[in-house]
């Protein structure tokens, strides 16, 4: 990999481990390329994380989406393992939030790309278990509006393996009560936390931000989330009611799975600006009077 790929820059470090900017040589593109430390001890490492991190990646790089990076590449070794990834520019959620919060219109569709990617991960028994407003990157669209893209798919599982530790990156305030309870990553958590992305989105900000998970857990154990009116107006009734049975507290009272929900967001037709078509003004000044 060395010799394919030559360090460009350093993207940014987390818990997760590194994040480059890379240029590969072969197909002369600029690429991604995040680098996770192998933690496993000389004396007790064995085959059996290398196999597992190279069946999981490789199971992730399978699901082919618009919606979600690419990746080209992966590579274990000694000093730990590497992914290498579509490389795209763009803001997270949670950089367009500090802006203030989205459009009715925004939310919907990014509840539609994301919903679109999550099926296609579920469809392999991939479970993402901590979204969070980092996990989602908003791209500009030449025809207008944005393209929402889930960048972090499986990077806590991946990370777990090569680190030999359990290692989770998420927002207490966002995750499913059941997973703050250290219950697997399942179908009905990522839909919750999707729900509870859509509605921060709209709100501009979360009710319970700030909370410890265990003051969260008991606030939805004895509460379900307020009602979305309680702080935006002229959200669509069936929207907003889309969005609460998505946050339900308890598993049973949501949609059974991520094709239910995708069917009922979609019976939802919510009225959007007309996109930009060249030598139409009026269809610029429409999408940028409504931020999304």
């Amino acid at each position: 990999m060395k010799d394919r790929y030559v360090i460009a820059s350093k993207l940014g470090e987390d818990i997760l481990g590194s994040v480059y900017k890379a240029d590969d040589t072969m197909l002369q593109r600029s690429v991604m390329m995040r680098h996770f430390e192998n933690h496993h001890k000389a004396e007790d490492d064995d085959e059996s994380w290398r196999k597992q991190f190279t069946q999981y990646a490789g199971k992730i790089g399978a699901i082919q989406h618009p919606n979600i990076l690419t990746t080209y590449d992966i590579s274990v070794k000694d000093d730990g393992a590497r992914i290498v990834t579509q490389l795209v520019e763009g803001e997270t959620l949670a950089e367009r939030l500090e802006k203030g919060p989205l459009s009715q219109m925004g939310v919907y569709k990014m509840a539609s790309d994301m919903l679109e990617v999550i099926h296609a991960a579920h469809e392999v028994d991939v479970f993402h278990g901590g979204l969070h407003t980092g996990s989602i990157l908003r791209v500009n669209r030449a025809s207008g509006g944005h393209r929402y893209i889930l960048v972090d798919l499986g990077l806590n599982q991946l990370t777990s393996m090569v680190r030999a530790e359990q290692i989770r990156v998420a927002d207490p305030v966002l995750m499913a009560p059941e997973l703050l309870e250290e219950r697997e990553p399942d179908a009905k958590a990522d839909l919750f936390m999707l729900g509870q992305l859509c509605y921060t989105a709209l709100v501009g900000g979360h009710p319970y931000s700030g909370k410890s998970a265990e003051e969260c857990l008991e606030a939805y154990k004895n509460d379900n989330m307020p009602a979305l009116d309680s702080y935006v107006q002229d959200v669509d009734p069936r929207f907003a009611a889309w969005i609460m049975k998505l946050i339900e507290t308890d598993p049973e009272q949501r949609f059974a799975d991520s094709a239910e929900a995708m069917v009922a967001l979609h019976i939802i037709e919510l009225n959007e600006p007309a996109p930009n078509v060249p030598g139409e003004t009026n269809a610029v000044h429409e999408q940028t009077s409504s931020v999304a």
